[in-house]
């Protein structure tokens, strides 16, 4: 029987001046839910951590999600020099909301505006790391290249931490061995679509296919010559093989198709 635990989610909510928001859940910063409800983020968030982490039985993940802990807020700012060419921006400076806990190895920060996190000793060290790392991250994206680019990093009204706890299941290595052997989330119907065929058919041949069943089906004569130009033998048998078996016309003992001599056409 699975166990239950509970570990704490956090997402940032970010307010734009237009009404309208959107989550970034903190343990994975790639996803952006616009609009939709915390809980609603939560709810999807337990299911895939339930279904990719623990259902797998990688527990040992189960530590870069919890972070239980309290965070608190804060306000950075940093200068950015003027341009070396001297008329492609002035200098100017701005600001950015970072959220820290602290632990007894040291201080953690995030900048949920640009997606950066930083480690550091003590609380005091998180501002000046933050300002050169966020220094970094402008040159590498070359936002200093177009004023829009600047824009969208601080065009957000306010950023708050959102937190719930979410339930999950940890499966005994019996059951996660019943999981995997029964294929709970198989990959092939995701990439493929099964073919609901009715009618098993040489295509273009359903005349001279037709023929050879009628053919076989004579309890006189079972001895079938096929003459023409291109003759393709092969198509007609196996085609024919197909809806025998399935219409229990032709029983073979093997149940596989019979062998054909090689042919040169």
């Amino acid at each position: 029987m699975a166990y239950k635990i509970t570990i704490p989610f956090y997402a940032f909510k970010i307010n734009f001046q237009a009404n309208t928001h959107f989550f970034i859940p903190m343990a994975d910063k790639e996803v952006v839910r616009i609009g939709q409800g915390f809980e609603i983020l939560a709810g999807k968030y337990a299911e895939i951590v339930q279904r990719q982490v623990f259902d797998k039985g990688k527990f040992r993940q189960l530590l870069d999600e919890f972070r239980h802990s309290e965070y608190y807020s804060d306000t950075l700012e940093v200068n950015f020099p003027a341009a070396k060419d001297g008329f492609s921006y002035p200098a100017f400076a701005l600001s950015f909301d970072f959220f820290y806990t602290e632990s007894n190895e040291g201080v953690k920060g995030i900048v949920p505006a640009l997606g950066l996190e930083t480690f550091a000793a003590s609380k005091t060290d998180i501002p000046k790391q933050f300002q050169e790392i966020i220094r970094i991250e402008f040159t590498r994206k070359k936002r200093l290249s177009a004023i829009q680019q600047i824009i969208t990093t601080i065009w957000y009204d306010v950023i708050e931490l959102w937190s719930d706890e979410i339930e999950l299941r940890a499966l005994f290595p019996a059951e996660i061995e019943e999981m995997e052997s029964t294929s709970a989330n198989p990959l092939l119907p995701k990439a493929a679509q099964l073919l609901d065929i009715h009618k098993s058919l040489a295509y273009g041949m359903e005349s001279p296919l037709e023929q050879l069943a009628k053919a076989l089906k004579n309890q006189f004569n079972r001895s079938i010559l096929l003459v023409g130009r291109r003759v393709s033998e092969k198509p007609l048998w196996f085609g024919n093989w197909r809806i025998s078996k399935r219409n229990c016309v032709l029983k073979g003992k093997s149940g596989r198709p019979p062998l054909l001599p090689s042919s040169k056409n």
